[in-house]
């Protein structure tokens, strides 16, 4: 089961309230938890008031491998608790790979791009070719 801290919104409409609690990662963002941690309240002015942590539970999920959101680690680092950098989603992974395939390679360009430099090159040379009969054309 991969559990993640995150926030859970509480309060009323236009007065948000959110608990940090540690949750299954399927479950919903307001459904059921595993457990609670503390809470942040983002309208009290009083940073000391703001944000309150149980450090010894928040430290014991993120040993057993639980992943912060990027709001709740925001969170944490403000308050000092270390956590390990997140591995990166499968799909993340994946974007890596694409962009290192679709990267131009160093070396010898692509067959497609030397044909078309040759291509150019050719009509260089067809303009340079012309008759004096040609030009004579042109001019008139």
């Amino acid at each position: 089961m991969a559990v993640k801290l995150r926030l859970k919104r509480a309060g009323r409409r236009n007065r948000a309230f959110y608990r940090i609690v540690a949750a299954d990662a399927r479950a919903q963002r307001d459904g059921r938890t595993i457990e609670r941690l503390g809470y942040y309240d983002p309208l009290v002015a009083d940073k000391e008031k703001k944000v309150s942590l149980t450090k010894d539970r928040i430290e014991y999920w993120l040993s057993v491998g639980a992943q912060p959101t990027v709001t709740v680690a925001n969170l944490l680092r403000e308050r000092g608790i270390k956590f390990p950098k997140p591995e990166k989603s499968v799909a993340a992974k994946r974007m890596e790979k694409r962009k290192k395939r679709a990267a131009p390679k160093k070396g010898k360009p692509k067959v497609a791009v030397r044909n078309l430099k040759k291509a150019g090159a050719a009509a260089k040379k067809k303009k340079k070719k012309t008759t004096k009969k040609a030009s004579a054309k042109k001019k008139s």
